[in-house]
């Protein structure tokens, strides 16, 4: 579960999008679609239970099961802003991450119905697929600056597996986590051309079968190389705590990456 600094973290990201004295009119396009290069840091831990055997091995996968820690990530995004006055806009964003990894293990573990015994040559697998939807409304449109509160949905298709090679016995699961999510927006014209961006995204929920918190938190900067095209670099910080105890289901799922985002954005 993320900290109470990395929550401070998110209104002082936030708080970059303040307005400045003086600003100029800024005109912002109806359409825009982004796409680049996520160079990420990943830490990941899995533990998937058994009604038979009882709970598993928590898995951390960097340390655990040898993966890679660093990776790149393709997202694409798209917005539209809508209505007369500018204030409302919609966002579409998508990134797909799969990870593998072999090793022989130096501890019994016991993933799901299996037990994968030591010395054991296996392979894993970790997989992402991220969706996002948000709509935001402009509370506060300067000339240059503007801010704006978001209410979204967060949907994530995390998929764990291991292996064992010598007997081809694979356990795994997938799970879909829908999560509803409230954030904040802002974005200030430092000159005609250069532009600070801030962004976030948070979300609780403790229930009998669920629970967890989404922490997704960007900011950074864009640059207009021309009229129709934004050259982008941000600093993504994405942490997801996700915790299912259903009749089919039980398993508990961190994932933190963080990492600088390359993009170019077609402004239409």
């Amino acid at each position: 579960m993320f900290s109470q600094r990395h929550v401070a973290a998110f209104f002082l990201i936030i708080g970059f999008g303040l307005p400045a004295t003086g600003a100029r009119a800024d005109d912002e396009p109806r359409f825009d679609i982004s796409a680049g290069y996520l160079f990420s840091v990943s830490d990941t831990s899995f533990r998937l239970d058994s009604q038979e055997l009882g709970e598993g091995t928590t898995l951390d996968l960097e340390d655990d099961l040898g993966f890679k820690s660093t990776d790149s990530i393709i997202k694409g995004a798209m917005g539209y802003r809508f209505g007369s006055t500018g204030r409302h806009r919609v966002d579409l964003a998508v990134y797909r991450l799969v990870r593998t990894s072999r090793i022989t293990i130096d501890e019994e573990i016991q993933f799901g119905d299996e037990i994968f015994n030591i010395h054991a040559d296996i392979s894993g697998r970790f997989g992402t697929n991220v969706y996002k939807a948000n709509y935001s409304y402009m509370f506060l449109k300067g000339d240059r600056t503007e801010m704006g509160a978001s209410i979204g949905a967060f949907v994530a298709d995390l998929s764990a597996s291991i292996t064992d090679l010598d007997s081809d016995v694979t356990e795994g699961e997938s799970y879909t986590a829908p999560l509803p999510t409230l954030g904040l927006n802002a974005s200030h014209a430092l000159t005609d051309r250069l532009r600070l961006v801030a962004a976030g995204d948070v979300f609780f929920i403790d229930t009998k079968k669920y629970d967890g918190t989404l922490l997704d938190l960007r900011a950074g900067f864009e640059y207009r190389l021309t009229r129709w095209l934004d050259l982008g670099v941000n600093y993504n910080y994405l942490e997801m705590d996700l915790g299912v105890d259903t009749s089919s289901t039980s398993l508990e799922a961190s994932w933190k990456v963080h990492g600088v985002f390359s993009y170019l954005k077609f402004r239409l």
